[in-house]
């Protein structure tokens, strides 16, 4: 597939006026390791791009193809690097800290900001995709400033935004894994291919609400768990589990011990 994959990128650097003029080579390997899949494609352009005027395609099919080919550019591009940086001044005995960030490399995010510029109106991203990081100046530990311009200003805290779903399915995707051990097959909560059930399941069961694009937990919702044992609300336990599996995957564990524990737990409720 790599081949066939080049020729597609190939196109589609022909096809996109974002990509007019760029120098772009594909990092294929990130994408296709024939040692693990045969044959399993992303959604990708197939090879009818290069009999294809896109100018004659509408616009809803036209903007889909682009979504696609673009996607697989951005995947095949190189890593979009920075150097996270964290400043702690001291004043008078405070302390102030600034966060941000230096761009090492623009990577994918210089075709993701082009295509997005080629779209006649922006889509909405989720505050997690977004750039909000400050650019900051280099600095030195020890460094010191005289008579710098400083002024105070009042600002309220606001509270996190409620979830919307794929704030949610990331949420779930990332909850216990620290806990995790590195070789479970599964970290987070649920699968790639549950998670979004398991959100119908809770607005079909009335323990949750859409309200717009949000995803507001109702008065059921938050009364079950508030009876819930704490045990049963914290992805801590599906780590525990997955690392057990994992431990009985390879033999280290007995399996029978594990479903015991799992019998004195409900004992336990």
């Amino acid at each position: 597939m790599g081949d066939t994959a080049a020729g597609i990128i190939k196109l589609l650097c022909g096809k996109f006026s974002f990509m007019a003029g760029k120098d772009f080579t594909p990092e294929l390997a990130k994408v296709l390791n024939s040692k693990k899949v045969s044959d399993h494609h992303a959604i990708i352009p197939t090879m009818e791009l290069a009999k294809t005027d896109l100018a004659a395609l509408p616009e809803s099919e036209r903007n889909i193809l682009t979504l696609a080919g673009a996607r697989l550019l951005m995947a095949t591009a190189a890593p979009h690097t920075f150097e996270a940086v964290t400043a702690v001044f001291e004043c008078a005995g405070q302390s102030f800290t600034a966060k941000g960030k230096t761009i090492l490399c623009e990577g994918w995010k210089e075709i993701d900001r082009k295509y997005r510029a080629a779209l006649k109106s922006k889509p909405e991203t989720d505050d997690a995709d977004s750039d909000t990081e400050k650019t900051l100046p280099p600095f030195t530990e020890g460094q010191t400033f005289e008579n710098p311009a400083a002024k105070a200003t009042e600002h309220d805290t606001t509270p996190p935004k409620p979830h919307n779903e794929a704030s949610l399915l990331s949420a779930m995707e990332r909850a216990g894994s620290e806990d995790t051990d590195p070789d479970a097959e599964r970290k987070g909560l649920g699968t790639p291919a549950t998670r979004a059930a398991v959100i119908e399941k809770l607005v079909k069961g009335g323990f949750v609400e859409r309200k717009g694009k949000q995803l507001l937990p109702t008065k059921d919702g938050i009364n079950l768990v508030c009876v819930l044992p704490d045990t049963l609300t914290s992805p801590q336990l599906t780590a525990e589990w997955e690392n057990n599996l994992t431990q009985i995957a390879k033999g280290k564990a007995d399996p029978a011990a594990f479903m015991e524990g799992i019998e004195d737990m409900r004992g336990n409720w």
